[in-house]
């Protein structure tokens, strides 16, 4: 079954289901997409509710910032500047979404909470104040529960009987495929990973202006306007207003009305985590192609095959080691235990590449693309580089219901996924070839 052509361009090349799926969109409202994270202890904090400990002495205080319309650096913006706090002293575990209502643990230290007490606005919200001795770190958490309510059209038919059977399909697999979805190239301007591409050939000038200057049809009117006029905004006033709306133009464009010509220094110039975005988002697009390579030669994904690398276990200290013919039968009995992962390199430039036919994948991507694993460390700006990672093949979606309310024809699907995964991946499988603009991707 082939894949719409904005997919394809993000290395998400295949379904995991044969299933045909349905018309319908997500994120008709905000609060029709609720994320409410999962922290490393296995607690989900809630949308809901107000849950306080504030007894003792600590280093630090949590909570968790409730949220809608904003993404988390947007949101922490709106904090720090309605309460003085520095943005640079909130830290948090992970990024959650824009056109979605998130729950999420914050922490700042200890010397700001009468500051954050008295924080109030109509569409953020912190609550459940708790003591700590640690901050929270990005990665500090299990995963995320999600409950998203699918819209669906009036020309679907058989809509519970395609819902239970895409849903049998998905729990087949042992999950989905675990690509980075959409939200990591950019849904709208859909150029994080060409950005990151031309960062790691050192090509910074041309990085700054696909960044700056390339234009989406999707993108608001005020935007494109933007775009337009950013080059003779360089000799003049930036325009508050537009500049105020995107962020990280407005740095960049400041960055070079102070420093002309220094295009790598525009990165810099970036919150890190913003900074490193492009090039994990580079990273990412080839991991998915990686990904649709071993769907293409039919190597397995919820079994390993000679010379996979894999992920033991899922406490202490991580272990990744690559599989030996022989040891195979005893590996795949494991897996199926969800002892072992079968992983793939997220490549940087201390990547241990697997080797058989899988190893043949991996080559055969980076050659297409024309990279090799040394540019991925960029000697003259450091904080740009990466060293890489691993990423399973396969994401489990955990605890998932469907609720089909025939008369409405909406539907709720609710789940968990671990951290670093992707609850449109597990929704395009269900809203098969929609044109993105429709969905709500």
């Amino acid at each position: 079954m082939s894949v719409p052509e904005y997919e394809y361009d993000i290395g998400m090349r295949f379904y995991a289901t044969s299933c045909s799926g349905l018309n319908g969109r997500i994120r008709v409202k905000l609060n029709d997409f609720i994320v409410e994270e999962i922290d490393k202890n296995g607690f989900k904090w809630s949308i809901k509710g107000d849950i306080c400990k504030t007894d003792g002495e600590a280093r630090f205080i949590h909570f968790t910032l409730v949220k809608e319309g904003y993404d988390t650096p947007a949101a922490i913006r709106v904090i720090s500047k309605r309460t003085g706090i520095p943005a640079k002293f909130f830290s948090y575990a992970g990024l959650k979404d824009k056109y979605a209502k998130t729950a999420q643990r914050v922490s700042v230290p200890i010397r700001f909470m009468s500051e954050l007490r008295g924080f109030r606005h109509e569409r953020i919200k912190i609550k459940d104040f708790t003591f700590s001795d640690k901050d929270i770190r990005l990665g500090d958490l299990k995963g995320n529960s999600f409950k998203i309510k699918l819209v669906l059209s009036d020309d679907n038919q058989d809509v519970k009987s395609k819902l239970n059977l895409i849903k049998k399909q998905i729990s087949d697999f042992g999950g989905v495929p675990n690509f980075y979805g959409h939200q990591r190239f950019g849904t709208v301007r859909c150029v994080n990973h060409q950005v990151g591409k031309l960062i790691l050939k050192r090509r910074f000038e041309e990085a700054v202006k696909l960044f700056l200057l390339f234009k989406s049809d999707f993108e608001s009117d005020e935007s494109r306007l933007f775009r337009d006029s950013i080059l003779s905004q360089l000799n003049e006033d930036t325009d508050e207003k537009i500049a105020e709306y995107l962020f990280y133009e407005r740095l960049m464009v400041e960055h070079l009305k102070k420093n002309p010509g220094d295009y790598k220094g525009c990165f810099l110039s970036l919150p890190k985590n913003i900074s490193r975005l492009f090039v994990h988002s580079y990273q990412s697009y080839l991991f998915n192609l990686m990904l649709s390579e071993r769907w293409n030669r039919s190597i397995p994904f919820n079994e390993a095959v000679s010379g996979d690398i894999i992920f033991e276990g899922f406490n202490g200290y991580p272990k990744y080691r690559r599989v030996l013919s022989g040891e195979l039968a005893e590996v795949n009995s494991k897996i199926k235990t969800l002892r072992y992962r079968v992983v793939l390199p997220v490549i940087g430039y201390d990547s241990k590449l697997p080797s058989g036919e899988v190893g043949e994948c991996v080559l055969k991507v980076l050659e297409n693309e024309k990279v090799n694993l040394e540019d991925f460390y960029i000697f003259d700006a450091p904080a740009l580089s990466s060293a890489g990672d691993y990423r399973g093949v396969v994401s489990p979606v955990y605890n998932f219901k469907i609720k089909y309310y025939g008369d409405k024809n909406i539907a709720w699907l609710s789940f968990n996924l671990e951290k670093g995964c992707y609850a449109t991946v597990v929704v395009r499988e269900f809203l098969k070839n929609s044109d993105f603009r429709k969905v709500g991707y």
